[in-house]
């Protein structure tokens, strides 16, 4: 699909910021995973012995189970959120002067698509008239009223506004194409 007329939409570049406050946010769950109190357990055997008789002394078995919990950690899990909430808040901030610096960018093109438009329209009117011109231009010459080297020299004013304008519509469409982006 092309598009000849500027979309608005909201930016993918925002998308990295709210990605940011997410790892953030994930990242202090995992940090405050460590202050809940962790059970574990664990049981091991073996065989001590390099002779057959009385294996029965030699072979062993252990089990048990382990509660570790934080007691005290040097204030360590307020430093950590403090930092989060101040990285949490840089991507904040940083999300917003990236959406006022798309929209600067936006508005610039905007501006830009309306003054290639003005142009454009006076340069399609300029070719209209000259269009009009070279058909009278080519009557005269049928009635021998002025010489072919006047309809060459207008025809080569005439094919460069016709590049112009092309120019102009390329421009113009590459214009959209970025603001699109």
């Amino acid at each position: 699909i092309v598009a000849t007329e500027p979309i608005s939409k909201p930016s993918l570049f925002i998308r990295s910021f709210s990605h940011d406050s997410l790892a953030t946010v994930s990242q202090q769950k995992v940090f405050n995973d460590r202050y809940l109190p962790q059970l574990s357990a664990f049981a091991n055997s073996g065989l001590n012995s390099n002779s057959i008789p009385n294996i029965q002394r030699h072979v062993g078995l252990s089990a048990g189970l382990l509660l570790t919990y934080n007691l005290f950690d040097g204030h360590q899990k307020k430093i950590n959120q403090d930092q989060q909430l101040l990285r949490i808040d840089e991507a904040e901030h940083q999300k917003g002067l990236k959406l006022n610096e798309v929209k600067t960018q936006a508005d610039a093109f905007l501006q830009n698509i309306g003054k290639i438009r003005t142009e454009l329209n006076k340069e399609k009117q300029i070719q209209i008239e000259y269009k009009e011109l070279l058909e009278l231009y080519q009557d005269e010459v049928k009635r021998a009223q002025i010489s072919v080297i006047y309809l060459i020299t207008f025809l080569k004013k005439y094919s460069s506004i016709n590049l112009a304008v092309s120019i102009k519509e390329i421009t113009l469409n590459k214009l959209i194409n970025e603001y699109n982006y």
